[in-house]
């Protein structure tokens, strides 16, 4: 399933098209950079490697989760992953 974000953006918010439906689709961008950036000093300062990485998959996995719920775009996954409407 592919899609252009700014697109689904607008149609979960109800703005028009233009630039403040653009800076709503750079935040997981934002947070994207920060956690490639930051993530890897912290885990190898404390020698928490996992904890780090588990840590961030799950609060990825959630705010997936929740943008779905809100969104009201809960899919169904079958046996193959692929994904039903």
């Amino acid at each position: 399933m592919t899609f252009f974000l700014p697109t689904q953006v607008v149609a979960i918010t109800g703005q028009k098209l233009g630039f403040q439906a653009s800076l709503v689709t750079a935040i997981p961008w934002i947070f994207g950079l920060a956690s490639v950036a930051f993530s890897p000093a912290l885990a190898d300062r404390t020698r928490q490697h996992r904890i780090i990485g588990c840590g961030l998959l799950l609060v990825t996995a959630l705010f997936k989760k929740t943008n779905e719920i809100e969104a009201g775009h809960l899919d169904k996954v079958d046996a193959r992953g692929a994904l039903d409407n």
